[in-house]
């Protein structure tokens, strides 16, 4: 398995929508799901490895939905890293894309 870059988790700072396109505080979003976790246990530890990775600003992870959402520097880490992360912390994750959840349009009642 390739190493994955790892550095204590930075500080935060600006909100993305603050920050300038492709500039020295160039933000993008990932999303991950994850559907094996189970516990606030098994939350923290992928937040942990994900927050470890170089790059990386924020990690967050809704148990309910298994769904993370990574603030990351794309000059410095990439999806491929949040995944390698995920499963040296004992999961499987993938790219969240939300056709693949809902691949068939949603009818709406009264429209």
């Amino acid at each position: 398995m390739a190493a994955v870059p790892r550095m204590a988790k930075a500080g935060n700072r600006l909100c993305a929508g603050a920050r300038g396109p492709g500039g020295a505080d160039a933000v993008e979003k990932a999303a991950l799901e994850i559907p094996e976790l189970r516990t606030q246990a098994n939350v923290a530890s992928v937040i942990q490895a994900l927050q470890d990775l170089k790059g990386v600003k924020t990690a967050v992870i809704d148990l309910n939905t298994h769904l993370a959402v990574v603030e990351y520097d794309p000059r410095v880490t990439e999806l491929d890293h949040f995944l390698a992360a995920c499963k040296e912390a004992g999961f499987d994750a993938s790219e969240y894309r939300v056709e693949n959840r809902f691949p068939k349009p949603i009818k709406l009642k009264g429209g």
